[in-house]
């Protein structure tokens, strides 16, 4: 985020006093004032976009962390489960039979494929 840099502060705006000239004020000094002013005005208005900008950014990447969050809870709630169910198998003694099957399905539904059948077609 940018800097802001003003050349007037309120103390500076409100205690400004002009010289009189022919009845009034020297206008060439109130414009050249005035223009100080204006700048410090587009200066302000710069950095309030400039900011308005980030806040916006900033809200999405909230919304985006509340979302990985949420996904990281699904998952660890996932993985939680799938690690009770490897235990289960494991206690059972089943899962090398399961993997060994697994396995072997595989190789034959790929020795399919290289014949020319596609195996899901297969009755």
């Amino acid at each position: 985020m940018s800097k802001l840099y003003l050349k007037l502060s309120p103390n500076e705006i409100n205690s400004k006093v002009f010289q009189g000239k022919n009845g009034g004020y020297d206008s060439l000094e109130v414009d050249k004032y005035l223009d100080l002013v204006v700048s410090d005005y587009i200066a302000f208005e710069q950095f309030k976009l400039e900011n308005d900008k980030i806040e916006k950014e900033n809200n999405e990447l909230k919304k985006s962390l509340e979302n990985y969050r949420a996904k990281i809870s699904q998952l660890e709630y996932e993985n939680t489960s799938m690690k009770e169910k490897i235990d289960a198998y494991s206690k059972n003694g089943n899962n090398l039979d399961n993997i060994e099957l697994l396995q072997r399905i595989s190789t034959l539904e790929q020795e399919l494929y290289n014949l020319g059948k596609d195996p899901s077609k297969i009755r």
